[in-house]
């Protein structure tokens, strides 16, 4: 017998959400962009007017999306940066979505049963994990509960209240840009009226001026911060054809929810599941052409299905090609297509037996999304799975190092930057992680390596700035520190930690200036720095960096003149350089301070020695032979120079 009651059918929505995402709420943030989102995002963080002011009207360092960060200012008032609070509106927004799930579904179909039975598929199905357990999903959820928003109130015809909330599910996020479209396809295949096209376009205009609107921001925003980028495989129709093959995995993923990843690798080649999904649209088509005269409910969905996933088709270059919360808007026509299915069987003998098909399935469902859920309870969890399901993804082993040096077992996290590496010596973030973990086991010489390794390949990573800076000012070298420090806010002005490095190291800078004044100490500071320049040039010096290393050595010979190491190692640069006659000259200054000094007389003979000059070369070594006599290295080297 049906439940007449519909607040039943909701309670009982409300209560299978809130507890299939349950035990998300004592997941832990992810380095998988919750870090940059909301640990380090300090626009979020104190909110005030000001704070509030820059959220509404600029972009984050990658997209402008007002009402997701606003709703992060809220948790974090709220909550601070307990992670309970942040998962547990994650919850609630999506018990929200699906509520109005139901709603539309009811409007649509006229019958409440059919509408919990396509409404408990969508809750309970895997897919939307990814949306839900991660915090960084919110704008999945936020735009989807604007977006189901807008769709009921237009279906109740309150227009106006239908465009304010498109309005603020594209401020969430701008791919649900394709309402209108679906407004269209509701009035064409749904709604019976006549003159339908007078009808439509005065309702529908608006939406179409502002989805207009909102697409050009949006591409605006996307280009400026490098976020559209080019097709794969260079042309449309090489990404065409893969993106075939994705949207083939993605029948699988709603039909089979099983092996899902965080980040899938996509290979780049046309496969036979490309074939495969051209074979499937062309049968789709003709299916959509029969059904226009039987089925008014199944060619709605059906379209509605293409239309979803038209924003993250990479019909326009986006940095992800596949991706579980892709599929979010996309999900509503398979659920409603187990509504259609189930109401076609006629009989209520058979819609009992249907019962007993469907439940099993919605219990594997569940048990999945549960299942699902704990993978994403933190870093090492979730980027531990990622890698067993897609092992040459670079960038999780990349933040499985993140993950492993936040929880201190710092050779691991070695070894994961080292992966990432191998699968991609190019990627410069693991260059910069791996030097900033270097630097925190005080091995600032593989620091200083990694790090400049990254700002090679990528000169506007803020974090291998400030990093970078960090280690001069660990080594001493205050100048230094600030020129990289400022780079770093340059790059990234909000970023609260390299602001306040930057005033600390202005103000040491400013108290040892006023220290200077006293000629006595003044020289003290001076010759401290002098070493600690040339400390740096001997790092430099023994990577080979050569060009780094003489520009260290002179600064250390800037601020002490008679710097005798400094002027050794700028001597063996040139000799290792092969500028014999700078070296000769180095080498000589250097004799002249310090007579004794074994290494630049040895060095300086070998010059000569190289010159063809053995006569110089004797005579200096027969001076070094006075430092060190007895020396068998020495004495071989005189004896050949006089053969």
């Amino acid at each position: 017998m049906k439940i007449k009651d519909k607040n039943i059918y909701l309670l009982l929505i409300f209560f299978s959400a809130a507890i299939i995402y349950f035990n998300t709420l004592w997941n832990d943030f992810t380095n998988w962009d919750d870090d940059e989102l909301i640990l380090y995002n300090y626009r979020i963080q104190d909110l005030n007017l000001e704070k509030l002011k820059k959220i509404l009207t600029t972009p984050t360092v990658t997209d402008y999306l007002p009402l997701k960060e606003l709703s992060y200012a809220i948790d974090y008032y709220l909550w601070k940066l307990n992670p309970f609070g942040f998962h547990l509106s994650n919850v609630v927004l999506f018990v929200l979505n699906c509520l109005l799930v139901y709603l539309i579904f009811e409007f649509i179909f006229k019958d409440k049963f059919i509408s919990f039975i396509g409404t408990i598929v969508f809750t309970v199905h895997p897919i939307h994990v990814e949306s839900v357990a991660w915090i960084s999903g919110r704008k999945d959820l936020l735009s989807g509960l604007f977006f189901f928003l807008s769709f009921y109130a237009y279906l109740k015809n309150r227009n106006i209240f239908a465009l304010l909330s498109f309005i603020l599910a594209l401020l969430s996020k701008p791919t649900v840009v394709i309402l209108p479209l679906v407004l269209i396809l509701y009035e064409l295949t749904i709604n019976k009226i006549e003159n339908k096209w007078k009808t439509i376009l005065p309702k529908v205009s608006p939406f179409f001026i502002v989805a207009v609107i909102s697409a050009f921001i949006t591409l605006k925003v996307g280009v400026e911060k490098g976020v559209v980028k080019e097709h794969i495989g260079d042309t449309f129709s090489v990404n065409f054809m893969l993106m075939n093959g994705v949207f083939f995995d993605y029948l699988r993923l709603i039909f089979l929810p099983v092996n899902l990843c965080m980040r899938y690798m996509i290979p780049i080649e046309i496969t036979f599941k490309s074939i495969m999904f051209l074979i499937l649209l062309i049968i789709f088509l003709i299916i959509s052409i029969k059904e226009i005269k039987f089925n008014s409910h199944s060619l709605f969905f059906l379209i509605w299905s293409v239309i979803t996933i038209l924003p993250v088709s990479n019909i326009i270059p986006i940095s992800t090609l596949k991706a579980d919360r892709y599929l979010y808007l996309p999900s509503i026509a398979f659920a409603a297509f187990a509504s259609i299915l189930f109401n076609k069987l006629s009989g209520r003998t058979l819609k009992i037996k249907s019962l007993f098909v469907i439940m099993p399935v919605l219990l594997l469902f569940s048990i999945l999304t549960v299942e699902r859920n704990k993978v994403w309870k933190n870093s090492i969890t979730l980027m531990e799975d990622t890698i067993k399901k897609s092992p040459d993804m670079f960038i999780a082993y990349n933040n499985l190092g993140i993950a492993y040096s936040d929880a201190k077992l710092y050779d691991k996290a070695i070894n994961s930057y080292k992966k990432a590496l191998e699968l991609n010596p190019y990627f410069a973030k693991a260059h910069a992680n791996i030097g900033t973990l270097y630097a925190t086991v005080k091995n600032y010489q593989k620091s200083l390596v990694e790090i400049k390794s990254a700002l090679k390949l990528n000169p506007n990573i803020p974090g291998a700035q400030f990093n970078l800076g960090l280690l001069y000012y660990k080594i001493g070298l205050l100048d230094e520190a600030i020129i990289q420090y400022e780079k770093a806010v340059r790059i990234n002005p909000e970023h609260e930690e390299y602001r306040r490095a930057l005033s600390e190291a202005k103000r040491e800078k400013e108290l040892m200036i006023k220290e200077v004044t006293n000629p006595e100490i003044s020289e003290k500071i001076k010759l401290k720095i002098s070493n600690n320049y040339n400390n740096l040039g001997v790092m430099e010096l023994i990577e080979k960096m050569y060009g780094d290393a003489e520009i260290s050595l002179r600064k250390a010979l800037l601020y002490s003149p008679e710097n005798k190491m400094a002027k050794l190692n700028l001597a063996n640069i040139y000799f290792l350089k092969g500028d014999l006659d700078n070296s000769i000259s180095e080498y000589e200054s250097v004799i002249k301070s310090e007579p004794n000094l074994y290494k630049a007389y040895w060095n300086l003979g070998l010059i000569y020695k190289a010159k063809g000059d053995k006569v110089k070369a004797s005579e200096i070594l027969n001076k070094l032979l006075k430092i060190s006599p007895n020396n068998q290295a020495i004495l071989k080297e005189i004896e050949a120079l006089s053969k």
